[in-house]
């Protein structure tokens, strides 16, 4: 099926709101809706409002939804008008995922009046609700939370961000809630009650995959270890923010109860010690560790590298922060021994200025790395130019060519994210995506492409290019630079071309 978004540059109302996971199966509303859309078997649609569009069912064709609404089951939005005519349009919805994202406050009586037996009709398809920035967890809130799960009696997913608190009431309930859970993501600011471990007791769940966040370290032990005694299928795990006094503790529970643990999030734990880890990881082994994240600010020490990489044949997916000499070893020894790896992404987290250091640059690039089957690759590079005009003539290191050679080797690759130091990129007026240009023409399999320049150095994008990339990449779905203020940049829109036309390649080249 071709891509519903029949435009001629790519499409530019892609990426506005939300980054679908497929494009070809999903639609999101725009100002172009009636131009730029074709009736197609739509399952995920996504309407946010946003400061810029603050009122999103305005930019609904609602004949062209209806024609279609039997098709969708999932939606996407933060809108209670959006989100009402989906619940009461589409009657086989199996995703509910609500994003307030502070723009409006629902009211309790939208919530009570309107949504609960909105979500009531769907009760019988709906597996996975998402609300983000559930109202605080007051009592009558727990009343709206009670009537909004009770009826989902197919719900396996469920993921709630509390706006402030949460009581022991709706933690209770919660707990009974996950019995019949696959997943299970609880997020919230403060706690407010005196529950312990001893007395939040939870029957045997079918939880598979775990993740309690909360800002308090020192109470989260209490209700985090009840939930993995009482998860034997427990495969993956987000830990909670935690001081490393409490971390023994919770890799003693994981350790004893949670055999099939094979995916570990470390992205929140600051505190711990590099023995710990490595004990932990050791006592993982029998299941093999297929992914793995680490904290963003914390670099990781010799025992806990030697213990992750003892996994080389398992890894698959692994996040790592590319700041630190650690990091830098780790990620150099996951290109070089894990066959089996699939994705690598060491940007950060929300600490994107991560990026490997000048001192590891060519000792990346300059031995082959043996996991050809990557899909997707997310990694900072600093200083990746050739010397001189003639590609490293006076001897020194080509980083072009040899970033080119290994990346032409990734036929497999999906998604390519990479990080420059865009200061000589650009001392001879071309654009990164015309040195891509030679060198990945073999990555016929690329859907998504970005380019991040961590200088924020300001990027255009210039019309030849886009004819370029689709040509090379006729798949490619969608292509990301970064501005100087760290905001996303997709193709311009009509409008902006406009208002600021870029000056083509052939006018930089006369100026």
């Amino acid at each position: 099926m071709s891509s519903i978004f029949d435009v001629p540059e790519l499409a530019s109302v892609v990426g506005q709101y939300l980054e679908p996971a497929d494009l070809h199966k999903c639609v999101q509303v725009s100002k172009a809706w009636q131009d730029n859309l074709t009736q197609s078997l739509w399952r995920t649609f996504i309407c946010n409002s946003t400061p810029e569009f603050p009122n999103a069912p305005s930019r609904i064709h609602k004949p062209t939804f209806l024609a279609n609404s039997h098709h969708i089951r999932n939606i996407h939005s933060n809108d209670e008008g959006v989100i009402t005519l989906v619940l009461l349009e589409c009657a086989r919805l199996e995703e509910v995922h609500v994003s307030r994202e502070n723009i409006y406050e629902f009211t309790m009586e939208y919530m009570f009046d309107i949504f609960v037996p909105a979500m009531e009709a769907n009760s019988n398809t709906i597996k996975a609700f998402d609300f983000r920035s559930f109202p605080s967890s007051t009592e009558e809130t727990l009343g709206l939370l009670m009537k909004t799960l009770a009826p989902l009696n197919r719900l396996t997913h469920l993921s709630i961000t509390f706006c402030d608190h949460i009581t022991e009431e709706a933690l209770m309930f919660l707990a009974a809630t996950a019995t019949q859970l696959h997943e299970l993501f609880i997020t919230f600011s403060v706690y407010r009650g005196s529950i312990s471990g001893a007395t939040l007791k939870l029957e045997q769940t079918k939880l598979k995959e775990l993740r309690l966040i909360t800002n308090v370290c020192d109470e989260e032990h209490m209700y985090f270890v009840p939930f993995l005694k009482a998860s034997p299928d427990l495969q993956a795990v987000k830990f909670p923010m935690f001081k490393n006094s409490k971390a023994a503790l919770i890799l003693q529970t994981i350790n004893q109860y949670c055999s099939k643990l094979c995916d570990i999030d470390l992205r929140r734990v600051s505190g711990l010690e590099d023995g710990n880890f490595a004990d932990f990881m050791s006592a993982a082994q029998p299941s093999g560790l297929r992914k793995f994240s680490a904290h963003p600010k914390v670099s990781m020490g010799p025992k806990s590298i030697a213990a992750l990489c003892s996994y080389t044949t398992t890894l698959q997916k692994v996040r790592v922060p590319a700041v630190g000499q650690a990091s830098v070893t780790i990620i150099l020894h996951l290109l070089r021994s894990c066959p089996n790896m699939r994705d690598i992404d060491a940007f950060s987290g929300k600490h994107r200025s991560g990026r490997l250091g000048v001192f590891a640059t060519k000792e990346l690039l300059s031995e082959p790395w043996v996991c050809l089957g990557l899909e997707v690759l997310c990694i900072p590079i600093v200083d990746v130019y050739s010397t001189d005009e003639t590609g490293g003539a006076d001897g020194k290191f080509d980083y072009h060519a040899e970033l080119y050679s290994q990346l032409s080797q990734l036929i497999k690759l999906r998604k390519l994210n990479v990080g420059f130091n865009c200061s000589d990129i650009f001392s001879n007026n071309t654009s990164p995506l015309f040195s891509f240009k030679s060198g990945l023409r073999t990555l016929t399999t690329l859907k998504m492409l970005r380019l991040l320049d961590i200088q924020n150095t300001k990027i255009g994008i210039y019309r030849e290019e886009l004819e370029w990339m689709c040509n090379s990449w006729p798949h490619l779905e969608s292509v990301k630079y970064k501005d100087e203020d760290c905001h996303d940049l997709w193709w311009r829109t009509e409008a902006e071309k406009e208002e600021s036309e870029p000056p083509s390649l052939s006018d930089r080249a006369k100026a």
